[in-house]
């Protein structure tokens, strides 16, 4: 993927001429309406994977769009419609039942969830049976181009009388793990240029594939609401949220069989091996914790902080739709926040990590008898407070800094490209398990896939441009320093709480193996999925502390002062 700081003067943009009345191309001029909206007027194209957009931008300022216009032509941008604001993209959605509210404690026994999961219900929200696997989607006659049919006109997503004429191909995607997905193409009967015909569609993992991952996901929500949230996300706040989303076109889950499913419009990526990109093109896609591939990462992270600190302050100030309030989205809350879980002498293990497993992975200065001890030391403050609830609960106390906010928007949760300024900038997907929370918490969970490195050098001026945002979007005003020791809270429990992960390992039967893997992100530890996000963490989180300890510990010293008590 390419890098961040773009060269002086910026690529430009591919700007074509075309006659006003061209065939095929509705140009309308129109002023912008606020720069958050990033585009203007727009016009659609055949097949769904463009528009026309003419507008008094940085690239077509107004004199220019007035000139072209007066010798009847006007200058146009192409821009792919997954780059457009999710506002207007989205289609006008008809009414549907609410998604009733999660039950953590419904399926706290996994034979439960089996049970439950056999049955093969229909949705809550618009009362259709679900494929549980891609192959059942393309491939029984149950579903298939009639299911798809029926489930976008329940939505809204396909006018009546227009229907899915047939599957053109399909293919399961291979990452992430949430469950089975796949990339599929359409055709209508009557094709229409607000129709994507390539869209991508994400189940639950059926009981046959992964049983202990669905009942830890989608019985117990280790994780929060995770189909729930993100099709609530989809449904209700997508049509009023004014960056680039994937436009929605069907989602529903039901509560008692914990089946789900959400299809949106597919991400324009670019062909395997692009390395060239004008504005407005996407990057290829950025892997599970291999932000290391990335040069100046930086500029990513701060495209993302700016994008969810504008979602949570429209949250917040009441713009995000009418239904928003009255939706049924989880109840994160101190005692069951997934990034505030408490740990166990967790601190042990992470110093057992650098003495005795991968010394070789970390600087000489990790390895001193000064700098463990040290360590271990701060680590079993937080673990104390942890223990008591203190920390989490200082998170959750002041409902100024608790609000909707996505949970896990790393870098590979998002689509990047330098938009028309040339500055990176980015779309946001894979809304799974948003709710209301912890601001802090919720930032912290942005960072959990960064390396150490550029966390230390920005992770100050990314919850700033966080805050900034936020602010500027109509939200009640919050203190940056306040936001910023929350910050440093949240990153010292999820932090100790990763540490947890080495007491699974068998230490002396690792300690061989581990001599022989060079580093962290080695193509060893890369080609499994699991090892590559479990060690990319654990690593990079241990480096943070290494780098930059005493600026995150110094926080509970802080709290703990504030609330009067040691």
């Amino acid at each position: 993927p390419p890098g961040g700081t773009p060269p002086e003067p910026p690529p430009a943009v591919t700007v074509q001429q075309v006659p006003l009345a061209a065939a095929g191309n509705e140009v309308i001029a129109a002023p912008l309406a606020a720069s958050a909206m990033e585009s203007a007027a727009l016009a659609s194209t055949s097949g769904g994977t463009a528009v026309t957009a003419v507008a008094p931008t940085a690239d077509l300022p107004a004199d220019q769009v007035a000139k072209g216009a007066s010798d009847g032509a006007s200058r146009v941008v192409t821009i792919p419609r997954c780059l457009l604001p999710a506002c207007e993209t989205a289609a006008d959605l008809l009414q549907c039942n609410p998604l009733p509210a999660f039950d953590k404690t419904r399926y706290a026994a996994k034979k439960k969830l089996i049970a439950a999961a056999s049955k093969r219900l229909v949705g809550d929200m618009y009362g259709l049976p679900f494929p549980q696997t891609p192959e059942e989607m393309f491939e029984k006659a149950e579903f298939g181009c009639g299911w798809l049919t029926k489930a976008f006109h329940r939505v809204g997503t396909l006018q009546e009388g227009n229907s899915v004429k047939r599957i053109v191909s399909w293919r399961r995607f291979e990452g992430g793990g949430s469950g089975p997905k796949a990339e599929f193409e359409l055709e209508y009967e009557r094709p229409d240029g607000p129709l994507d015909t390539r869209l991508f569609v994400k189940m639950p993992f059926p009981l046959e594939e992964n049983e202990g991952q669905r009942w830890l996901q989608e019985g117990k929500g280790t994780f929060g609401d995770n189909f729930g949230g993100e099709v609530l996300f989809y449904r209700y706040l997508s049509p009023h949220t004014p960056f680039p989303t994937p436009k929605f076109y069907f989602g529903d889950v039901c509560r008692e069989s914990t089946e789900a499913i959400l299809i949106n419009a597919r991400v324009d990526w670019p062909e395997r091996g692009t390395i060239e990109f004008s504005n407005n093109e996407v990057f290829p896609p950025c892997g599970k914790c291999e932000d290391y591939l990335l040069t100046n990462p930086e500029d990513y992270y701060f495209a993302v902080v700016r994008r969810l600190g504008t979602f949570s302050g429209l949250a917040k100030a009441g713009k995000l739709g009418p239904e928003n309030a009255t939706l049924n989205w989880f109840n994160c809350g101190p005692t069951n926040d997934v990034n505030c879980m408490p740990g166990l002498q967790c601190e042990l293990g992470a110093k057992a990590f650098i003495e005795q497993v991968a010394p070789h992975w970390f600087p000489a200065k990790a390895r001193t008898s000064a700098f463990l001890s040290n360590f271990v030391a701060k680590f079993q403050d937080f673990d104390q407070s942890q223990d008591s609830g203190r920390v989490a609960q200082f998170l959750y106390a002041d409902p100024l800094y608790v609000g909707l906010h996505h949970q896990n928007g790393n870098s590979d949760n998002c689509y990047f490209y330098r938009d028309s300024t040339g500055k990176i900038n980015a779309g946001v997907l894979d809304w799974g398990s948003t709710a209301p929370m912890s601001y802090a918490s919720g930032l912290m969970g942005t960072t959990i896939g960064a390396q150490a490195e550029m966390l230390a050098a920005h992770d100050e001026g990314m919850v700033r441009a966080w805050a900034d945002a936020y602010n500027a979007a109509g939200a009640p005003r919050m203190d940056v320093a306040e936001l910023l020791l929350r910050y440093r809270l949240a990153t010292c429990i999820n932090a100790y709480c990763i540490f947890g992960t080495v007491d699974r390992m068998r230490l002396r039967d690792v300690a061989a193996l581990f001599k022989t893997l060079p580093a962290y992100n080695c193509e060893d530890i890369r080609k499994d999925f699991g090892n590559r996000f479990n060690m990319s963490m654990l690593y990079n989180r241990i480096l943070l502390f290494i780098l930059k300890g005493d600026y995150y510990w110094s926080a509970l010293p802080e709290m703990l002062k504030r609330r009067g008590s040691r």
